[in-house]
């Protein structure tokens, strides 16, 4: 391979290739983006998909409209060891000719999105077992949260109905169990994409 990068590009195939036994990597030049994507398609096509392709000066957006298809830099730098700043994302982007708003909703949405779903459940959570700040901001009992109703519902001087404190307790517990059942896969990935 002689192409711009050649140099980095064999040094991360030969470390890979020394870390594992399982597959190898071979880093060929075989053109500009054009002509890798159209035998990358044809190959695709006759099911004979190479497992990876590298491909340098692809936009933005063309990463992004391929999804999964497109192994993220990062993901492939914290595999290789080799050092990446994140702040040429921005540079990146800028090139493409996006703006603030695009960057946001294209690139850093979606690459933080597990970290914001797990933050999601855990405030949602925690918002929904308050107990205090309720119990003294709320001046109207029509306000009152299911935790302040359930103590309430807990007699001092007269008999307590536990049948209906438990049953009010059960139905209490199920948003937040609804929510952490449906995001549990954000969640565990939200709190352990650091630690790849």
């Amino acid at each position: 391979m002689t192409a711009a990068l050649a140099e980095q590009v064999n040094h991360i195939a030969e470390a890979f290739n020394a870390s594992q036994d399982a597959m190898e990597v071979q880093a060929i030049y075989k053109g500009g983006y054009a002509d890798v994507l159209t035998e990358t398609v044809a190959a695709s096509c006759a099911h004979q998909a190479p497992r990876l392709v590298q491909i340098f000066e692809v936009g933005t957006g063309t990463m992004l409209a391929a999804g999964k298809a497109v192994k993220q830099v990062r993901e492939l730098a914290k595999e290789t060891g080799a050092a990446i700043d994140p702040k040429t994302y921005i540079a990146a982007v800028r090139m493409d000719g996006a703006g603030p708003l695009r960057f946001l909703r294209d690139i850093l949405i979606p690459v933080s999105a597990a970290n914001i779903a797990a933050l999601f459940v855990i405030l949602f959570v925690y918002g929904w077992n308050q107990y205090l700040w309720p119990l003294l901001v709320a001046t109207d009992p029509g306000l009152d949260m299911i935790v302040i109703g359930i103590v309430k519902m807990i007699g001092v001087e007269t008999q307590t109905d536990w049948s209906a404190v438990m049953a009010t307790a059960v139905l209490a517990l199920l948003p937040p169990v609804v929510v952490v059942v449906l995001m549990q896969r954000w969640f565990v990935a939200g709190l352990t994409e650091g630690e790849k």
